[in-house]
């Protein structure tokens, strides 16, 4: 059974929050002077690149291929969506092994040139 954890951008502030578990959630409801609407959750995928990083939704992974790609949410799992000119392939991410070969290289939000 994988962890159930999240990390969050703040679309006000610009920045990545640190991962948190499900029960810290709450924090962004209102409680403590966050507000929901700033935030966008990314779920952690219980996978590890090949360095042991964790990998999230939202991720820019590449292969040995060099070719970035970006972690999706798509109907009940986690996918990785490469972008090639005008073309997206999808891969589902299930499975550990099937991480191995990936490293993530950044996130959409703070990294969004990696995808073009």
């Amino acid at each position: 059974m994988r962890a159930i954890k999240f990390r969050a951008w703040d679309k006000k502030e610009k920045t990545m929050e640190k991962p948190f578990d499900l029960y810290s959630v709450g924090y962004l409801n209102g409680e403590n002077g966050y507000e929901a609407r700033y935030y966008i959750l990314l779920q952690f995928t219980g996978l590890h690149d090949k360095n042991g990083k964790e990998i999230y939704e939202g991720d820019i992974v590449k292969d040995s291929t060099d070719i970035p790609a970006r972690i999706e949410y798509d109907d009940g799992a986690f996918i990785l969506r490469i972008l090639t000119g005008q073309f997206a392939n999808s891969t589902d991410m299930a499975g550990e092994g099937n991480n191995q070969f990936y490293e993530v290289i950044g996130n959409i939000y703070e990294n969004p040139e990696l995808l073009k």
